[in-house]
């Protein structure tokens, strides 16, 4: 029997449990990616119950930016872009139970409609039945809440259809789920963001996939996205850590770290070829977007067969569904409605050139000699000097 399991399922003291948690926590502390890999139990895409290991290299970088704002003693704020099944939704119930069952925190799930919401709290019944370290007996579990004897905390899943969710309750974790996809998201949220504090132990993660431009999620990842710059490097010991740079000078950015997922970066999004000359055939025939693909972002073509491929079975043969679902930039996750003007398809081709972000100045006002100034505060961004005597309107 592993530590701090009870053989008959009985409550135990507070005394008792403090010693199991403090025994859990020699072994597990300062280490949530060993926590969620050897306790907690998943479902995978084969139907398989397994461990929670590998995590994804998705997750991994979710878990850097849920460990990034603890140690910084902030409030957990993120704010995830993503494609259709990455595990997200998966790595923050873990994280959130983890939490509830911890630390005795109260957590609210809000999902877009009512069967989502019951396969949510399926993944964390999941984790509960087969949760291998101490676990208090439940209190109350229906198909949307999970309670326990004798200790703080409880899980609800709601609807976004309910819009006064979270109103008379003051949880400190709120996950969004397919928030962009709530009828009425603005409406919901009001009520929603005024229930959960601002204190460094609380956390809150939005986490869609793209739905236009709809009145919640568009907004928050546009403003997070403009005022939060977050870049990845490796340490040296090969683990992906990351680097935050806050680029708001006016104290406009909301506070959300965007997190953006592309289909090529789930690595089971790949298809393989039959044989080499199918795969011959397939390398002559690529087009314009699938070679952009290539040359830019390194996709293979076993990834890029695969891309072809749910383009005819699972989008309709539509590229805009395929953009939404399965996006490769966050500029193409939203897609726009009617007839615009610009080609988005020719657009999205244009390599992204980084700017220089500063001011011009003039040192002598009877010179028309004027200079460029680089800080990143200041509004002006340069992407190509101006050629002398070329005239610009």
């Amino acid at each position: 029997m592993k530590i701090g399991q009870s053989d008959n399922g009985e409550s135990r003291s507070p005394e008792e449990i403090k010693r199991i948690r403090e025994a859990e926590k020699l072994t597990y502390d300062k280490d949530w990616h060993k926590w969620l890999t050897e306790n907690f139990t998943i479902k995978d895409k084969a139907g398989k119950v397994r461990l929670m290991s590998p995590l994804k290299q998705s997750q991994l970088k979710l878990l850097k930016l849920y460990e990034w704002c603890r140690e910084q003693n902030q409030p957990v704020r993120i704010i995830v872009l993503k494609a259709r099944k990455t595990g997200i939704s998966t790595l923050i119930e873990a994280l959130m139970f983890l939490e509830v069952l911890s630390a005795g925190k109260d957590a609210i799930v809000i999902a877009h409609d009512k069967p989502t919401a019951e396969y949510i709290f399926g993944i964390t019944s999941r984790f509960y039945d087969n949760y291998s370290l101490y676990k208090p007996t439940k209190a109350q579990s229906s198909v949307r809440k999970m309670s326990f004897k004798g200790q703080e905390g409880m899980i609800t899943v709601e609807t976004a259809n309910n819009v006064s969710a979270g109103r008379g309750t003051s949880p400190q974790i709120l996950h969004c789920s397919e928030c962009a996809f709530w009828h009425k998201g603005s409406d919901t949220a009001v009520s929603l963001f005024q229930s959960i504090g601002e204190q460094s132990e609380t956390v809150c993660v939005l986490e869609s996939t793209a739905n236009g431009f709809d009145s919640l999620f568009q907004p928050t990842w546009e403003n997070a996205d403009k005022h939060c710059q977050v870049k990845w490097t490796t340490d040296d010991d090969g683990e992906l850590q990351p680097e935050i740079e806050i680029t708001d000078p006016d104290y406009q950015w909301n506070g959300y770290l965007p997190y953006f997922i592309s289909w090529f970066d789930d690595p089971e999004y790949t298809r393989d070829f039959r044989n080499d000359e199918e795969k011959d055939r397939f390398a002559q025939i690529l087009d314009e977007r699938e070679q952009h693909l290539m040359d830019y972002y390194q996709v293979n073509l076993e990834q890029l067969n695969w891309y072809r491929w749910t383009l005819r079975e699972k989008c309709q043969g539509d590229i805009k569904i395929r953009r939404q679902e399965y996006p490769s930039t966050p500029q193409e996750a939203f897609v726009s409605s009617g007839r615009p003007y610009v080609d988005h398809d020719a657009l999205g081709l244009m390599p992204l050139e980084e700017g220089r972000r500063g001011l011009l100045v003039q040192d002598d006002r009877w010179s028309k000699e004027i200079r460029f100034i680089r800080d990143k505060n200041e509004m002006l961004t340069v992407f190509k000097d101006p050629q002398r005597g070329h005239r610009y309107v």
